[in-house]
This record gives structure tokens, C-alpha cells and sequence, in this order.
């Protein structure tokens, strides 16, 4: 059975594909903000659909078993499913918070929907949340477990076997439910906001993107630095059993002025400061305290130890440092794109399962994409003048502790937003001056931002408190006070980390490359940082390889066993290689609606819907 998971929705769009090959569980997902290089894209995923088919050997959504579509609302499919937001002005997609379109639109959108996916002979629709719990469950280790799915909703599930079973839940134009039961069917979940709204709306004051919940996680590890000060006095009892009420907390954030980085002498540095510190603070305890409460109530009910963790804020790596340390015993689970970004993934694992698949898979790598073609990587090299020879990781290595920074693009790229080896930028964790130079020539981004480490497992009890493995850099650790000194680039101001421990087996030659560094300086870590540059996704192509090695400073490229240096003329390179991706990616768009969609079908909605004045692409 071949299941196609696609979320093609509001933000984060993608596909996942899984299916049976000799006994057992195949998995590959991405997001489409990989393939079309639009962060947090909203474009319907046909890139992303292709990726997945390709995977699994096919080229038609027909030769498909089971089509799982995420649905967003608990109404959906209406009887024009998009209808909500056809009724937009424009069909655009723009966010009112950062003031900026999207690149999705919806009228293509409910177009390509009706056109090709609901033709589809056997597709079925997974609810928003059901997907979170999926991702999450069905890859963990665990054959009883409690589910907890954090987002701008809360919803507890209780899981045996193959069933997960919703224990308390609201969110989504959704009902209430408590127990098991049905109390509200059409509850306002704007009654109660839980401590992921406090946390983004103080995101979006401080003037970041509402995907920047990150770097409010940042700032609040700066607490030390300043007289302790409530901004918002967030109550204790806020707690109705599942329930958790900050309106005072939303109130308050409205009186709060949003942050202008253009007009503050200093920029987003400036936010370093007691009130912003302490404002993050308080909202990312805030937030830790409901993790907290939540997976208490969650594991009673449930009546299980374990704990699957997924929604936007199992993302928060003290959070779920802070669930393992107040919870001893605890065995915890966190699927790596816990966010959004593996609603895909959940649909296609809920439809598999749904549609009677029994095979489970344990997660422990992230790494569900595709390798590119190594066959073709000489000769594009060769076509744009970079020089290049083949090194191997001690080569490598040496580099790196020389004071080379190296942007590493191997085999099959992570799924979630943390690079994990394959798409990284590498650097050596004992040089104090890399966070600046890093955070300021390479990643353009935030001088307060932290860099994680990379550590084998074996040797991770040396520099870090650190319990648990950590394949998905999603739990945090300190780093051990005699290693501070000796590791600066990746101990962030209040000592901690988030480090990336890796097995031999989990990323063979990403492993002997930290080895071979360790053997050289006696440090078996390395700075880890995404392959990108600020506001992009992160590389996924040979050519988005090629164009971060021009735009982000760095030293070398070292992409699937051959090192390449960065070539004279950086801009020029740049700007020709990204025009020709433009160019190809649109290119691809409308070749794969021609070859999935039903244009018959297609034109006669798009008559309608002309007719009822709606604004066209």
C-alpha cells in the first residue's frame, strides 16, 4: 500500500510519502519552502508532490493507493472546501503581522485541489490535529503512550497499539471535548488561550515573524543579566484542568508598543535590555509551566509513562528539557518536525494506518529526503568554474580546526527545521569570536541567536548534562561548567545547549567527520548551524548549495565527498545560478499541474468562479 500525505493549506505546505518494500516501512518527506526557497511557503506542493513520487519510484497521483489530505477545519470539506478563504478580497496570501504577501494563492490552490487531488479514487481527509498526534506516535518506540499536541490548540490523546483515542481536546473549529465526551460542539476557543498565544504574540511584538518563536527562546536565556520584573503578571491559576486561560496575558501584550528594530539605535540588538528580556522571560516560563501541567494530565489520563510530543511548541527544547527533568521515569518522544512542517508526514502515517497498514517504523534520523545525483555534481561544478577535488573528513576536519567555516550538503536532507549533518554549516566550537562572526557575516541574523553543537553519543556525557539521546536536536542540556571555557561557540549565555548527539549508524560520514575533528583537538563537537542564510529555507540542491556558499561567506562547501572552494566573482555567481533556479522551479509548476490536474475540471471552476468576481492569478 503506497499512501500520499499532502498538506496544501496556509503555511508550511508539503507531501510525504510511505509505503511497503521488502517487509518494512519506506518514509520520505519535505516541505515545499525546500524546493521553491520561499520560507514557510503557502504554495500549493507540487514540487513537493513530485519529490515524494519520484521517491517511491512513480510519476501519477493514480498509481497512488491512498491520497491523505489534511483538514483544517472540522467542516471540512465544505461544499467548496476553500470557501473560507475565497471570500477574500484578494486571493493573495498576506500576513497582516508582518505586513508582506506569502507566495500562495488560494484561488490556484482550490483549483489544483478540485482539479486533481479530490479526483483522486480513494482519498480520504485527516484532521489538522489527528496529523500532529500521528506524526508523533506512529514512529515512536512506544506501543502505549499518552499524546500531547501543543499548538494554538491543546488536545491530549490516550494511544494503544494502532489506535489513538482523544482524550481532552478544543481548537480549530472544533468541539470541546473532556473525558472522551463531547461537552461543547461549538466551543470558542478564543475563551482560552494557552501559553503558545502569550509566547507568539511577544514574538511578533518584538518584531519577528510569527516562525520566530526561537529566537524569544534566545532571548529569555539572558535572565540573569537583569533585575527579575513581571511585564505581564500572568496568574498561577490560570488552570482549569486542561483548560488554560491568558487573557490577562493577551490583554496586557496589546498595551505593549511593537518593537522597530530600523528606528532603535543598535537594531534587534537592542532588545538585549531589561524590559525585553524580562518580557521573554515571562513568557517562556510561562510556557514551560503549561508544557508541564499538560503532559502531567496528559500521562494520568492516558494512564501510560510515555509521552509523544507534538504542535509548534514540542519544538521548545527547554520546555521538553524541563518535562524530562520534573518527571523521572519519563520515556518522551518528539518527532523532529513537530511543527507544522510535518503535517504531511502525520497524514500520510494516520492514512496508512487508517486504510489497515500494520508495519511501524522508530524514528531515530531525520533524514526522510532524497540525495541528490552525485553523477551530475562534477560537471556542474566544472560548468560554473569552482575549483574542486575529492577530501575526505580528516582533510576536512583539519580544516575546521584551522579556523575554516564549511557548509557540509550530503546524502539525503533532514526533515524539520533543524539541520542534523547533511545540510549544515560546520565551524570549530572552541573559537569565542565564531558566534559573532557567524551570527554576523555568514547567517546575517541575530546577534543574541546561540549556535548548537553536534557531539558523538558516546562521548556526549563528557561536555553535557544530557540524559537522553538527542538525534533531533530538540532537548536541551547544559554544558558542564569545566567545558565552558573550552567549548564558547556553543554554550549559550545562561550555559546551556542543544546539542545534536549522533550514533555511527544514524550518519556514517558525518560521524567520522566529528571523530576525526576530535582526534585532532581532543573535543569530539561541532558547531552546527543550518545551511542557510538568514530568512531562507534551508539548502536542499546541489545549486542552493552552490548559491549559500557565495551569499554566506563561507570558506569552503564540502558537498558529498568532494570540497569546493568559493569562486571570485561571489555576486555574479549568485545572481546567475538563483535566476536559472527561478526560472526552472515556475517552469516546474506549470508542467506538473498540466500533467495532474483535469484542465476540463479546472476550466469549468475557474468560469465559476470568474463569474462570481472572484480575483484570478
Amino acid at each position: 500500500m503506497i499512501v500520499l500525505g499532502v498538506k496544501y493549506w496556509q503555511h508550511d505546505t508539503g507531501a510525504s510519502i510511505v509505503y511497503e518494500r521488502n517487509g518494512s516501512l519506506v518514509m520520505h518527506a519535505i516541505t515545499e519552502a525546500r524546493l521553491n526557497r520561499f520560507k514557510s511557503s503557502h504554495r500549493f506542493p507540487w514540487l513537493s508532490i513530485d519529490y515524494c513520487l519520484r521517491a517511491a519510484g512513480l510519476d501519477s497521483l493514480a498509481q497512488v493507493d491512498v491520497l491523505a489530505l489534511e483538514a483544517f477545519t472540522h467542516q471540512w470539506p465544505t461544499k467548496v472546501s476553500s470557501q473560507v478563504a475565497l471570500n477574500k478580497t484578494d486571493n493573495r496570501v498576506f500576513d497582516e503581522d508582518e505586513n508582506r504577501f506569502y507566495d500562495g494563492h488560494y484561488v490556484t490552490s482550490f483549483l489544483c485541489e478540485q482539479s486533481s487531488l479530490l479526483r483522486h479514487k480513494n482519498w480520504m481527509p485527516i484532521d489538522h490535529v489527528m496529523a500532529h498526534a500521528a506524526s508523533a506516535y506512529f514512529v515512536s518506540p512506544f506501543d502505549k503512550a499518552a499524546i500531547l499536541c501543543f499548538d494554538a490548540s491543546t488536545n491530549l490523546f490516550a494511544t494503544e497499539g494502532l489506535g489513538i483515542r482523544l482524550i481532552d481536546g478544543y481548537g480549530y473549529d472544533g468541539p470541546l471535548v473532556h473525558n472522551g465526551e463531547v461537552v461543547n460542539p461549538s466551543f470558542n476557543e478564543h475563551q482560552f488561550y494557552n501559553g503558545a498565544w502569550p509566547f507568539n504574540f511577544t514574538t511578533r511584538t518584538m518584531g519577528f515573524s510569527k516562525f520566530g518563536a526561537g529566537k524569544t527562546m534566545a532571548l529569555a536565556a539572558y535572565r540573569d543579566r537583569f533585575p527579575k520584573r513581571d511585564i505581564l503578571n500572568i496568574p498561577k491559576e490560570r488552570y482549569f484542568d486542561f483548560l488554560i486561560s491568558h487573557q490577562r496575558a493577551m490583554v496586557n501584550l496589546t498595551q505593549v508598543p511593537r518593537f522597530d528594530a530600523k528606528a532603535t539605535p543598535g537594531g534587534t540588538a537592542a532588545l538585549v535590555s531589561e524590559f525585553w528580556v524580562n518580557l521573554a522571560r515571562e513568557v517562556q516560563d510561562a510556557l514551560e509551566e503549561d508544557m508541564l501541567h499538560l503532559a502531567q494530565i496528559a500521562k494520568r489520563k492516558a494512564g501510560s509513562n510515555n509521552l509523544c510530543l507534538a504542535g509548534g511548541v514540542a519544538l521548545s527544547c527547554v520546555g521538553n528539557r524541563r518535562i524530562l527533568d520534573e518527571n523521572p521515569g519519563i520515556g518522551m518522544f518528539v518527532q523532529p518536525a513537530a511543527s507544522d512542517e510535518g503535517i504531511a508526514f502525520g497524514c500520510a502515517l494516520a492514512g496508512y494506518h487508517a486504510k489497515g497498514g500494520v508495519k511501524r517504523k522508530v524514528m531515530d534520523t531525520a533524514y526522510l529526503g532524497v540525495a541528490n545525483d552525485v553523477s551530475r555534481l562534477p560537471s556542474l561544478l566544472e560548468r560554473h568554474g569552482l575549483r574542486h577535488r575529492r577530501a575526505g573528513v580528516e582533510e576536512v576536519a583539519r580544516l575546521i580546526a584551522d579556523g575554516s567555516i564549511i557548509g557540509r550538503c550530503f546524502g539525503a536532507s533532514e526533515y524539520g527545521p533543524r539541520a542534523l549533518g547533511n545540510r549544515s554549516i560546520l565551524a570549530d566550537p572552541r573559537r569565542a569570536d565564531y558566534v559573532r562572526k557567524l551570527n554576523a557575516e555568514i547567517k546575517h541574523r541575530e546577534s543574541f541567536r546561540p549556535f548548537a553543537p553536534s557531539v558523538l553519543w558516546e562521548k556526549t556525557h563528557l561536555y553535557f548534562d544530557m540524559p537522553v539521546e538527542g538525534p533531533f536536536m530538540i532537548v536541551a542540556a547544559p554544558v558542564k561548567p569545566e567545558m565552558r571555557d573550552r567549548l564558547p561557540a556553543i554554550t549559550h549565555v545562561d550555559g546551556s545547549s542543544r546539542p545534536q548527539t549522533v550514533r555511527r549508524e544514524q550518519n556514517p560520514d558525518y560521524y567520522d567527520l566529528i571523530k576525526a575533528f576530535g582526534d585532532l583537538t581532543g573535543l569530539y563537537v561541532l558547531v552546527n548551524t543550518s545551511f542557510n542564510n538568514d530568512g531562507e529555507p534551508i539548502v536542499e540542491t546541489y545549486e542552493d548549495a552552490v548559491i549559500s556558499l557565495c551569499v554566506t561567506g563561507l570558506d569552503y562547501l564540502h558537498v558529498d565527498g568532494f570540497l569546493v572552494e568559493p569562486p571570485a566573482d561571489r555576486v555574479g555567481l549568485a545572481r546567475k545560478l538563483s535566476g536559472s533556479r527561478s526560472e526552472a522551479i515556475e517552469a516546474s509548476y506549470q508542467r506538473l499541474a498540466e500533467r495532474h490536474c483535469d484542465r476540463n475540471v479546472w476550466n469549468d471552476f475557474e468560469k465559476r468562479l470568474r463569474a462570481e468576481g472572484f480575483a484570478m492569478p
